[in-house]
């Protein structure tokens, strides 16, 4: 959902409320939610995935290497690094890629899309990691 905590919203029975109220009011209650055990992490249908992060426990395993991974589609974007299938295809050039991911950064090329800003000095960025590292400058 693309909510912002302090955005302002009227009901006309609570007056004026804050969106994350709005929200907090809609959820079920805590105990019936699911909750990571070592974290605050909460997630109704994550959770086994989510659970890895901690424990470590790496199930799927490359037929092709001895590397192993947490997540099914991780493991299915490493095979690619063998195989070397590029099945996702830029629909306005040449360029094809072998993550989802890559796609869309290079997409943005054609875009002009920068949808990470520094909220320092406002300069404007296509990817993530890049914000990331222009921010150890402040």
């Amino acid at each position: 959902s693309n909510y912002h905590p302090d955005k302002q919203q009227s009901t006309p029975s609570h007056g004026s409320i804050t969106q994350a109220e709005a929200t907090v009011a809609e959820k079920p209650p805590r105990e019936s939610r699911h909750r990571c055990p070592y974290c605050s992490y909460e997630t109704p249908t994550h959770m086994e995935r989510h659970i890895r992060v901690h424990t470590g426990e790496r199930p799927f395993k490359c037929h092709l290497c001895e590397r192993s991974f947490a997540l099914q589609t991780t493991l299915n974007d490493h095979v690619r690094t063998h195989t070397g299938e590029r099945p996702y295809a830029c629909h306005l050039c040449p360029f094809r890629s072998a993550h989802r991911y890559t796609l869309k950064n290079h997409v943005r090329t054609h875009t002009g899309e920068r949808p990470y800003q520094c909220s320092i000095c406002l300069q404007t960025f296509t990817r993530g990691d890049s914000l990331r590292i222009h921010m150890y400058q402040h």
